[in-house]
């Protein structure tokens, strides 16, 4: 179990990031790739509306 370490913070699913600190991802939301994933996210969830809701990752 030594390779184990906890963690305490924020993941963003949407970019696949870990953040340790509130600060740190008010910054990353702020960020031109999330931004992007945002954008991409929000089509591919449109593209499913009203089909069977799964979107891929």
């Amino acid at each position: 179990l030594d390779y184990l370490v906890p963690k305490a913070g924020f993941f963003c699913q949407i970019c696949s990031l870990f953040y340790a600190d509130e600060t740190s991802v008010k910054n990353h939301c702020k960020t031109l790739l999330h931004q992007q994933n945002m954008e991409v996210m929000g089509k591919l969830l449109e593209t499913h509306k009203g089909g069977n809701n799964i979107v891929p990752k």
